[in-house]
């Protein structure tokens, strides 16, 4: 099953897409706040990614960054420090780095495969 993603900004799209996939562990055991910070930093992951991963990774847990996504979302800075945590407790995130088996990227479409087991 193909779905395509409809035109929005580039911003909001990582909200849509997560909001697609959060029935996907580890996704649909978080917390909204925690999703939409999740978000954040993946749009900030996105936004730098012409920057060195590691380069990058400093700038994505930047306590500017963290300031941008709680204005985004009007959360404060401390909600975004809690959320944090909670990400790094389910192996999400790391101290300083976004696990890569997890992270969503910028896409047009999202192809579910269905498979049964016989």
């Amino acid at each position: 099953m193909k779905l395509r993603i409809p035109a929005v900004s580039e911003e909001d799209k990582f909200d849509l897409i997560m909001n697609i996939v959060s029935f996907i562990p580890p996704f649909n055991s978080l917390r909204r706040r925690d999703k939409q910070v999740l978000t954040g930093l993946y749009y900030a992951n996105h936004k730098y990614s012409a920057v060195p991963e590691n380069k990058r990774n400093v700038i994505i847990f930047d306590y500017d960054t963290r300031m941008e996504i709680a204005d985004k979302y009007g959360m404060s800075i401390s909600t975004i420090y809690v959320c944090m945590m909670r990400l790094r407790k389910k192996g999400i995130i790391t101290a300083d780095t976004l696990v890569k088996k997890y992270i969503i990227h910028d896409t047009d479409q999202i192809i579910f495969n269905l498979s049964t087991n016989e």
